[in-house]
């Protein structure tokens, strides 16, 4: 963003770690759910058991699904799409709809509340139900189920789908200063893909007092519009450490999974230890200022309550790299407003609607 705060230099650690918007607490529905197969036998091959036992696995993960989506979408306003953030209002058949997501929720529950739960081991470790699940969670909304729980951008791959190139991958055909050209963003066909033309959004001044630049919608953006990748230099991890903490981190984002390693490592291990000269995919945009090649840098946070009403972004991320999107409809000359979360701001808890708690 290109706001400035008071708070600079006190900012909390990588802001974008957690995908702000995202209903983690669907997310971990899901984990919670999957945790209900049943107990496999001790031994690593009598645990996946025979056709019979891996079919209703899947089942029940299928059900664990079924109820964590449709939860995940009454809370969050995706009930109307049975968990597609593309769908808008409810149709005049809405009633009829929510009846039989009433009535797969119910067997669903019913299916789940009747088998002996297995551990999370034993889960993390037969691929077909990791699989199983990730896929189907992935095509339904990559954005809220790419989480720790599951790789959405290896998952739709998986499937057949075209994903836009992972941070790795980019970097190692153009470098660490071009790599966003080599994504092929546009060009995904992921499930509720769309992304935005560049004549869909412009940088012009905030609405915001103090914000400066701001990136607006220049012509309708339907909800689920996907705007250009977060871009800017890629830091090594000895990179990161050098920003944390200081003014140098304004303009920072890092993946959820480098975000995790970077937080239980000390600054010495940081600093020089075995990872400190490996890549992090952490970006830095502060140098990456182009209004065009680089919009997404323009986007600027709810920094109180009453700013909440205009946030209409969340923040993705597929194959480690950092994508906005519209979590509503947003008109023709409306700012492009998204939430940093719940420690990014001083004295601001974050916008409720958008709480990943």
């Amino acid at each position: 963003s290109s706001q400035e705060a008071s708070a600079l230099g006190k900012r909390p650690l990588l802001w974008a770690s957690r995908a702000v918007g995202r209903p983690a607490r669907s997310v971990r529905a899901m984990a919670q759910l999957s945790a209900a197969l049943p107990r496999g036998a001790t031994s690593a091959g009598a645990a996946r058991g025979g056709p019979r036992e891996r079919g209703r696995r899947r089942h029940l993960v299928a059900a664990g699904c079924a109820v964590a989506v449709l939860l995940g979408a009454s809370s969050h306003g995706f009930a109307a799409g049975w968990g597609d953030p593309s769908a808008g209002p409810p149709s005049a058949t809405g009633a009829v709809a929510e009846q039989g997501r009433r009535g797969w929720l119910l067997q669903a529950v019913g299916l789940l509340s009747s088998v002996q739960p297995a551990s999370a081991e034993e889960i993390a470790e037969d691929d077909d139900i990791a699989d199983f699940f990730c896929s189907r969670c992935c095509a339904r909304d990559w954005c809220h189920c790419d989480d720790l729980t599951c790789n959405c951008h290896a998952a739709l791959k998986s499937k057949g789908y075209k994903v836009p190139l992972d941070a790795a991958s980019a970097q190692r055909a153009a470098g660490t200063s071009g790599w966003a050209e080599k994504l092929g963003w546009r060009d995904a066909t992921i499930p509720g893909w769309k992304p935005a033309a560049d004549e869909q959004i412009q940088v012009k001044d905030s609405l915001f007092e103090g914000a400066g630049k701001g990136l607006f919608a220049a012509a309708v953006l339907p909800k689920g519009t996907v705007l250009p990748p977060y871009q800017g230099a890629s830091l090594k991890f000895a990179e990161v450490q050098q920003r944390l903490r200081t003014s140098e981190m304004r303009y920072m984002w890092c993946p959820r999974t480098s975000s995790t390693r970077i937080k239980n490592m000390t600054t010495a291990e940081l600093r020089e230890g075995p990872l400190a000269e490996q890549q992090s995919y952490c970006v830095d945009s502060a140098q990456a200022a182009s209004p065009v090649a680089n919009p997404g840098r323009f986007v600027n946070s709810a920094s109180q309550l009453d700013q909440c009403k205009d946030a209409n972004l969340e923040i993705c991320e597929i194959g480690d790299v950092m994508y906005y999107r519209t979590t509503r409809e947003v008109t023709a000359g409306s700012e492009l407003v998204t939430n940093y979360g719940t420690a990014y701001w001083k004295g601001f808890s974050g916008c409720p609607a958008f709480s990943s708690d």
